[in-house]
């Protein structure tokens, strides 16, 4: 079967969906090419074509006349995300976090971090930071973050990091180059307002993805 990919679909969606395994998936011959991009390979591209493998029986041995239990893994995923103020973290302050009418209740760690199990096929998450009656609400689409081998995938990025990048679509323009010139005197790199690896790169360990 070949999938073709939407925005907010990820391998592990696509494997509940399908009731198939993440590796099964990834490591189909036809779906290699997702190993080949400089990227992570479970982040998919809007119109990727997927082919799902058939599903595999599984035989268990089991006495007759008795009742016998068998448990499914639970299919979750982590929402991971960081809230700084002024470019320091926001630790300790605490949050609600609301994924599919499921409330998450805790407090940001020493780094500011949010770091919560999901279900893999949710799709929005909703975080209200901050004491109640003083909350700062913030909406995260999840999975909609592009790779990082598309231009789109690292303005995301840029723009989740706090560099916008204004409204320049498909071309890497003014306030683009801006941005990136930004994030790379922060962070230590060559000051070029070009995507190069080691701008990439960095990219991905600050982002986290």
């Amino acid at each position: 079967m070949i999938h073709i990919v939407r925005q907010g679909d990820s391998i592990i969606s696509l494997s509940k969906r399908y009731g198939v395994p993440v590796d099964k998936i990834l490591n189909h011959p036809d779906n290699s090419y997702l190993h080949e991009r400089k990227r992570n390979a479970s982040i998919l591209s809007p119109w990727d074509r997927i082919t799902i493998p058939d599903k595999e029986l599984r035989e268990e041995d089991g006495a007759t006349e008795q009742r016998h239990r068998f448990r499914c893994n639970n299919r979750n995923s982590w929402l991971r995300t960081k809230f700084l103020r002024k470019g320091e973290p926001r630790s300790g302050e605490p949050y609600l976090l609301i994924v599919d009418g499921k409330d998450f209740r805790g407090d940001l760690d020493n780094q500011g971090k949010l770091e919560v199990r999901v279900p893999c096929d949710a799709k929005e998450a909703i975080v209200l930071l901050g004491r109640e009656g003083e909350q700062e609400r913030y909406t995260f689409k999840i999975g909609h973050v592009d790779p990082l081998s598309e231009l789109s995938g690292v303005k995301q990025r840029l723009k989740n990091l706090g560099f916008s990048c204004g409204s320049e679509d498909n071309e890497v323009g003014p306030r683009t180059r801006s941005a990136l010139r930004r994030f790379q005197e922060k962070h230590g790199l060559q000051v070029t307002g070009e995507i190069d690896e080691e701008t990439r790169n960095r990219l991905r360990e600050v982002h986290g993805s």
